[in-house]
């Protein structure tokens, strides 16, 4: 990676036992975090935790995450911030006070757009869909983007339904030009976002 000149990388995954207590399971996760950092630190790249939403996921509301890492070296082991999985969590403003917590170890963000809908048997679920559409509060987000000086990786991630590639599939149901089209048209709606923000030319 040092050779290839590659400076960031996705990790994470955590999960909690909920038979056990939360906050020693947090304290036995920094040992391992040390090492890691270590490793970075040696060959000069940064680990991004990419966060999640979701039942007994470690980093889904991001306090806990911040409990773990904010002892280390923010240039070892940061945050990738996926802002669709923290609006799913956070709704109304969690989502704003856990982009706030992440604070100095934020080293990258993943785009995508969310809605909660509801399933076949009226239950409430958590949907992807195209950027612009769901209830990802954009002109707000990358607001506070701006204002915190961000510098790292910007990822889009595309997990609405596009006839199986968003699922990696090699056998589409839609043309690929139906799945790139749909590419552009998200790329288009965040190079607006960025230049409303005053983040790019």
């Amino acid at each position: 990676m040092r050779e290839l000149g590659i400076r960031y990388y996705r990790w994470g995954g955590f999960k909690y036992d909920y038979t056990q207590p939360i906050a020693p399971q947090l304290e036995a996760l920094k040992p391992r975090v040390a090492r890691l950092a270590e490793l970075n630190r040696r060959y000069r790249t940064t680990a991004m935790y990419h966060t999640h939403s979701g039942v007994g996921v470690v980093g889904a509301s991001i306090w806990d995450l911040h409990m773990i890492l904010r002892d280390f070296d923010p240039d070892a082991v940061g945050v990738n911030y996926d802002v669709g999985h923290a609006v799913i969590e956070g709704g109304i403003g969690g989502w704003i006070n856990s982009f706030h917590i992440t604070g100095r170890h934020l080293r990258g963000i993943a785009i995508k757009d969310c809605m909660w809908v509801k399933d076949a048997k009226q239950g409430w679920k958590a949907e992807f869909v195209p950027l612009g559409t769901g209830m990802v509060r954009f002109e707000k987000f990358f607001g506070m983007v701006k204002q915190s000086g961000f510098s790292g990786p910007l990822q889009i991630h595309f997990e609405y339904p596009l006839g199986g590639a968003n699922d990696g599939a090699r056998t589409l149901t839609m043309s690929q030009d139906e799945v790139f089209s749909a590419m552009k048209r998200d790329l288009g709606k965040l190079r607006a976002f960025l230049k409303e923000a005053g983040l790019s030319a």
